[in-house]
Protein backbone atom coordinates (compact mmCIF):
# COMPACT_ATOMS: atom_id res chain seq x y z
CA UNK A 1 0.00 0.00 0.00
CA UNK A 2 2.73 2.13 0.57
CA UNK A 3 4.60 1.70 -2.49
CA UNK A 4 1.00 2.07 -4.28
CA UNK A 5 0.49 5.62 -2.14
CA UNK A 6 4.27 6.91 -3.29
CA UNK A 7 3.08 6.81 -7.25
CA UNK A 8 -0.02 8.84 -6.35
CA UNK A 9 0.53 12.79 -7.09
CA UNK A 10 -2.16 15.74 -6.68
CA UNK A 11 -4.24 15.72 -9.68
CA UNK A 12 -5.78 18.99 -10.31
CA UNK A 13 -9.19 19.58 -11.57
CA UNK A 14 -9.66 22.52 -14.42
CA UNK A 15 -12.57 23.64 -15.60
CA UNK A 16 -13.60 22.91 -19.33
CA UNK A 17 -14.11 26.36 -20.45
CA UNK A 18 -11.96 29.07 -18.37
CA UNK A 19 -8.94 26.26 -18.05
CA UNK A 20 -9.18 27.24 -14.47
CA UNK A 21 -8.40 25.16 -11.13
CA UNK A 22 -11.50 24.41 -9.50
CA UNK A 23 -9.75 22.08 -6.90
CA UNK A 24 -6.61 19.32 -6.38
CA UNK A 25 -7.37 16.07 -5.50
CA UNK A 26 -4.94 14.58 -2.93
CA UNK A 27 -2.98 11.28 -3.14
CA UNK A 28 -5.07 9.98 0.50
CA UNK A 29 -8.52 11.40 -1.66
CA UNK A 30 -7.86 9.68 -5.01
CA UNK A 31 -6.60 6.59 -2.78
CA UNK A 32 -10.27 6.69 -1.57
CA UNK A 33 -11.67 6.52 -4.57
CA UNK A 34 -12.48 3.30 -6.30
CA UNK A 35 -14.21 3.78 -8.94
CA UNK A 36 -15.86 6.84 -10.93
CA UNK A 37 -18.89 7.76 -8.89
CA UNK A 38 -16.82 7.78 -5.97
CA UNK A 39 -14.41 10.45 -7.85
CA UNK A 40 -17.25 12.70 -8.76
CA UNK A 41 -18.79 12.20 -5.37
CA UNK A 42 -15.37 13.81 -3.57
CA UNK A 43 -15.49 16.69 -6.58
CA UNK A 44 -18.89 17.61 -5.29
CA UNK A 45 -18.00 18.07 -1.97
CA UNK A 46 -14.83 20.01 -3.18
CA UNK A 47 -16.69 21.94 -5.56
CA UNK A 48 -20.45 22.38 -5.47
CA UNK A 49 -21.27 21.16 -8.48
CA UNK A 50 -23.97 17.92 -8.15
CA UNK A 51 -21.88 14.47 -8.94
CA UNK A 52 -24.70 13.62 -11.31
CA UNK A 53 -23.71 16.30 -13.53
CA UNK A 54 -19.79 15.98 -13.94
CA UNK A 55 -17.77 14.47 -16.93
CA UNK A 56 -14.24 14.07 -16.19
CA UNK A 57 -11.72 14.06 -18.87
CA UNK A 58 -8.35 12.75 -18.30
CA UNK A 59 -5.91 12.77 -21.51
CA UNK A 60 -8.75 14.00 -23.87
CA UNK A 61 -11.12 10.89 -23.09
CA UNK A 62 -14.37 11.20 -20.57
CA UNK A 63 -13.76 8.56 -17.88
CA UNK A 64 -15.45 5.74 -18.39
CA UNK A 65 -18.39 4.44 -15.88
CA UNK A 66 -16.28 1.97 -13.32
CA UNK A 67 -13.12 1.42 -11.79
CA UNK A 68 -10.66 4.24 -12.29
CA UNK A 69 -7.43 3.43 -14.36
CA UNK A 70 -4.60 2.62 -12.55
CA UNK A 71 -1.52 5.53 -12.10
CA UNK A 72 -4.63 8.35 -12.50
CA UNK A 73 -2.18 11.54 -12.68
CA UNK A 74 -1.53 14.61 -14.47
CA UNK A 75 -4.85 16.53 -14.52
CA UNK A 76 -8.48 16.14 -15.37
CA UNK A 77 -10.91 18.13 -16.67
CA UNK A 78 -14.18 18.69 -15.57
CA UNK A 79 -17.54 19.46 -17.88
CA UNK A 80 -20.60 19.81 -16.74
CA UNK A 81 -23.37 18.13 -18.25
CA UNK A 82 -27.12 17.36 -17.75
CA UNK A 83 -27.29 14.06 -17.07
CA UNK A 84 -29.41 12.86 -19.90
CA UNK A 85 -26.94 14.92 -22.02
CA UNK A 86 -24.50 12.34 -21.03
CA UNK A 87 -25.22 9.38 -23.67
CA UNK A 88 -25.46 11.91 -26.62
CA UNK A 89 -21.78 13.04 -25.54
CA UNK A 90 -20.73 9.47 -25.15
CA UNK A 91 -21.81 9.27 -28.76
CA UNK A 92 -20.64 11.77 -30.16
CA UNK A 93 -17.36 10.24 -28.82
CA UNK A 94 -17.13 7.25 -30.65
CA UNK A 95 -19.57 8.41 -34.43
CA UNK A 96 -18.19 7.39 -37.35
CA UNK A 97 -18.40 10.56 -39.44
CA UNK A 98 -14.41 10.59 -39.04
CA UNK A 99 -13.69 7.44 -37.09
CA UNK A 100 -13.33 7.55 -33.39
CA UNK A 101 -11.50 10.40 -32.14
CA UNK A 102 -8.37 9.87 -29.67
CA UNK A 103 -8.75 6.23 -29.55
CA UNK A 104 -12.04 6.06 -28.14
CA UNK A 105 -12.73 2.53 -27.67
CA UNK A 106 -16.91 1.76 -27.99
CA UNK A 107 -16.78 -0.79 -25.80
CA UNK A 108 -15.83 2.15 -22.76
CA UNK A 109 -19.09 3.67 -23.19
CA UNK A 110 -22.72 2.81 -22.28
CA UNK A 111 -24.50 -0.10 -24.01
CA UNK A 112 -26.87 2.10 -26.00
CA UNK A 113 -23.57 3.67 -27.67
CA UNK A 114 -21.79 -0.12 -28.20
CA UNK A 115 -25.31 -1.73 -30.08
CA UNK A 116 -23.82 -0.85 -33.16
CA UNK A 117 -22.05 1.55 -35.52
CA UNK A 118 -23.31 5.40 -34.24
CA UNK A 119 -23.61 7.31 -37.05
CA UNK A 120 -24.28 11.26 -37.90
CA UNK A 121 -28.04 10.59 -37.96
CA UNK A 122 -28.18 8.49 -34.97
CA UNK A 123 -27.26 11.75 -33.30
CA UNK A 124 -30.06 13.76 -31.34
CA UNK A 125 -30.79 16.79 -33.89
CA UNK A 126 -32.35 18.70 -31.67
CA UNK A 127 -29.44 18.32 -28.82
CA UNK A 128 -27.14 19.18 -31.76
CA UNK A 129 -28.98 22.34 -32.25
CA UNK A 130 -28.42 23.69 -28.87
CA UNK A 131 -25.92 25.93 -27.57
CA UNK A 132 -25.85 24.54 -24.09
CA UNK A 133 -24.84 20.91 -25.06
CA UNK A 134 -22.92 21.56 -27.87
CA UNK A 135 -20.96 24.09 -25.28
CA UNK A 136 -20.67 20.53 -23.29
CA UNK A 137 -19.46 18.90 -26.43
CA UNK A 138 -17.32 21.00 -27.64
CA UNK A 139 -15.40 21.27 -24.22
CA UNK A 140 -15.11 17.52 -24.81
CA UNK A 141 -13.36 17.92 -28.00
CA UNK A 142 -13.37 21.25 -29.99
CA UNK A 143 -14.06 18.64 -33.16
CA UNK A 144 -17.57 17.93 -32.05
CA UNK A 145 -18.34 21.05 -33.53
CA UNK A 146 -19.19 19.53 -36.35
CA UNK A 147 -22.53 18.37 -35.35
CA UNK A 148 -23.58 21.40 -34.77
CA UNK A 149 -26.54 23.06 -36.30
CA UNK A 150 -25.67 26.27 -38.52
CA UNK A 151 -26.96 28.31 -35.85
CA UNK A 152 -24.83 26.97 -33.47
CA UNK A 153 -20.93 27.14 -35.62
CA UNK A 154 -22.07 30.41 -36.01
CA UNK A 155 -22.04 30.70 -31.82
CA UNK A 156 -19.23 32.91 -31.23
CA UNK A 157 -19.34 31.74 -27.54
CA UNK A 158 -19.58 27.94 -28.68
CA UNK A 159 -16.55 28.42 -31.17
CA UNK A 160 -14.02 30.14 -29.20
CA UNK A 161 -14.35 27.50 -26.09
CA UNK A 162 -14.35 24.43 -29.41
CA UNK A 163 -11.03 26.25 -30.32
CA UNK A 164 -9.53 27.13 -26.96
CA UNK A 165 -9.46 22.86 -26.99
CA UNK A 166 -8.07 22.78 -30.28
CA UNK A 167 -7.11 24.98 -33.22
CA UNK A 168 -8.51 22.76 -35.81
CA UNK A 169 -11.87 23.09 -35.05
CA UNK A 170 -12.01 26.29 -36.55
CA UNK A 171 -12.48 24.30 -40.01
CA UNK A 172 -15.81 23.60 -38.59
CA UNK A 173 -16.52 27.42 -37.65
CA UNK A 174 -18.99 29.45 -39.98
CA UNK A 175 -16.94 31.00 -43.03
CA UNK A 176 -18.06 34.73 -40.96
CA UNK A 177 -15.48 33.39 -38.22
CA UNK A 178 -13.13 32.19 -40.41
CA UNK A 179 -12.52 35.83 -41.71
CA UNK A 180 -12.15 36.77 -38.09
CA UNK A 181 -8.45 38.25 -37.25
CA UNK A 182 -9.15 37.57 -33.39
CA UNK A 183 -10.88 34.25 -33.86
CA UNK A 184 -8.49 32.80 -36.49
CA UNK A 185 -5.16 34.11 -34.54
CA UNK A 186 -6.36 32.47 -31.01
CA UNK A 187 -6.62 29.03 -33.05
CA UNK A 188 -3.42 29.21 -34.81
CA UNK A 189 -1.55 29.89 -31.68
CA UNK A 190 -2.74 26.68 -30.57
CA UNK A 191 -2.20 24.32 -33.45
CA UNK A 192 -0.43 26.24 -36.61
CA UNK A 193 -1.91 23.72 -39.03
CA UNK A 194 -5.35 25.54 -38.39
CA UNK A 195 -4.10 28.25 -40.58
CA UNK A 196 -5.54 26.15 -43.41
CA UNK A 197 -8.83 26.83 -42.89
CA UNK A 198 -8.67 30.65 -42.21
CA UNK A 199 -9.75 32.83 -44.92
CA UNK A 200 -7.48 33.93 -47.91
CA UNK A 201 -6.87 37.18 -46.64
CA UNK A 202 -6.21 35.76 -43.27
CA UNK A 203 -3.54 32.82 -44.37
CA UNK A 204 -1.68 36.30 -46.10
CA UNK A 205 -1.65 38.22 -43.22
CA UNK A 206 2.36 38.82 -41.88
CA UNK A 207 1.40 38.45 -38.43
CA UNK A 208 -1.36 35.65 -38.26
CA UNK A 209 1.01 34.01 -40.75
CA UNK A 210 4.41 34.28 -38.43
CA UNK A 211 1.65 33.07 -35.33
CA UNK A 212 1.01 30.09 -37.40
CA UNK A 213 4.45 28.86 -38.38
CA UNK A 214 5.50 29.91 -35.08
CA UNK A 215 3.47 26.93 -33.41
CA UNK A 216 3.92 24.54 -36.43
CA UNK A 217 6.25 25.39 -39.06
CA UNK A 218 5.01 23.06 -41.63
CA UNK A 219 2.15 25.23 -41.39
CA UNK A 220 3.74 27.56 -44.46
CA UNK A 221 2.40 25.46 -46.76
CA UNK A 222 -1.17 26.96 -46.23
CA UNK A 223 0.34 30.92 -46.75
CA UNK A 224 -1.30 32.93 -49.51
CA UNK A 225 -0.39 35.41 -51.54
CA UNK A 226 3.40 36.08 -52.36
CA UNK A 227 4.12 38.46 -49.53
CA UNK A 228 4.04 36.36 -47.14
CA UNK A 229 5.37 33.60 -49.40
CA UNK A 230 8.58 35.70 -50.33
CA UNK A 231 9.54 37.13 -46.57
CA UNK A 232 12.27 35.85 -45.50
CA UNK A 233 11.68 35.88 -41.51
CA UNK A 234 8.47 34.36 -41.89
CA UNK A 235 10.18 31.58 -43.84
CA UNK A 236 12.83 31.42 -41.40
CA UNK A 237 10.90 31.49 -38.13
CA UNK A 238 8.85 28.25 -39.89
CA UNK A 239 12.27 26.44 -40.18
CA UNK A 240 13.32 26.94 -36.82
CA UNK A 241 10.37 25.74 -35.88
CA UNK A 242 10.16 22.60 -37.86
CA UNK A 243 13.11 21.79 -39.92
CA UNK A 244 10.60 20.16 -42.64
CA UNK A 245 9.00 23.57 -43.21
CA UNK A 246 12.47 24.09 -45.63
CA UNK A 247 10.61 21.74 -48.42
CA UNK A 248 7.44 25.01 -48.35
CA UNK A 249 9.83 27.77 -49.08
CA UNK A 250 9.29 29.83 -51.94
CA UNK A 251 12.00 28.69 -54.79
CA UNK A 252 12.94 32.40 -55.14
CA UNK A 253 14.18 32.53 -51.45
CA UNK A 254 15.77 29.06 -51.82
CA UNK A 255 17.88 30.83 -54.42
CA UNK A 256 19.58 32.59 -51.80
CA UNK A 257 22.62 31.01 -50.15
CA UNK A 258 22.36 33.92 -47.24
CA UNK A 259 18.98 32.60 -46.15
CA UNK A 260 20.05 28.79 -46.73
CA UNK A 261 22.94 29.45 -44.06
CA UNK A 262 20.59 31.32 -41.76
CA UNK A 263 18.48 27.82 -41.97
CA UNK A 264 20.74 25.67 -41.09
CA UNK A 265 22.12 27.53 -38.67
CA UNK A 266 19.21 28.03 -36.93
CA UNK A 267 18.17 24.32 -37.42
CA UNK A 268 20.52 22.10 -38.15
CA UNK A 269 18.12 19.79 -39.44
CA UNK A 270 17.16 21.80 -42.19
CA UNK A 271 20.26 19.79 -43.71
CA UNK A 272 18.50 17.14 -44.77
CA UNK A 273 15.77 19.34 -46.66
CA UNK A 274 18.23 21.29 -48.50
CA UNK A 275 17.82 21.99 -52.72
CA UNK A 276 19.45 19.31 -54.76
CA UNK A 277 21.81 22.35 -55.93
CA UNK A 278 23.20 22.70 -52.28
CA UNK A 279 23.55 19.17 -50.89
CA UNK A 280 27.06 18.68 -50.02
CA UNK A 281 27.94 21.96 -49.99
CA UNK A 282 30.70 22.05 -47.05
CA UNK A 283 30.06 25.74 -45.34
CA UNK A 284 26.13 24.55 -44.84
CA UNK A 285 27.51 20.67 -43.35
CA UNK A 286 29.54 23.07 -41.09
CA UNK A 287 26.99 25.28 -39.84
CA UNK A 288 24.47 22.29 -39.52
CA UNK A 289 27.26 20.89 -37.36
CA UNK A 290 28.01 23.65 -35.16
CA UNK A 291 24.19 23.71 -34.83
CA UNK A 292 24.40 20.50 -32.98
CA UNK A 293 27.24 21.22 -31.26
CA UNK A 294 25.88 24.12 -29.64
CA UNK A 295 22.60 21.98 -28.99
CA UNK A 296 24.72 18.95 -27.36
CA UNK A 297 26.06 21.80 -25.10
CA UNK A 298 23.11 23.51 -23.88
CA UNK A 299 20.47 20.72 -24.65
CA UNK A 300 18.43 23.14 -26.51
CA UNK A 301 15.51 21.91 -28.65
CA UNK A 302 16.04 23.11 -32.55
CA UNK A 303 12.54 23.26 -32.81
CA UNK A 304 12.69 25.89 -30.11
Amino acid sequence: AAELAAQWKTVPVLDGVSGEVLCELSPALLQQCSSLEALRLAIEQLTGIPAAELRLLWGGEALPDGALPPGLCGRLRLVRAAPAWHEQLDRCAVCLLAGPLRGAKPSEFSAAVTSGNVMPEDLDQDLLGSVDFMMAAVQESGTNLRFGSDEVRGNREVVCTAIRETGLALLYASESFRRDPDIVLDAVQRNGMALEYAADELRADPSIVMAAVQEQGEALQFVFGERCKLDQEIALAAVRRTAAALRHVHFAILKERPFLLSAVRANGEALQYLPQNAQGDKELTMAASAFWARRDGNDDDPNT
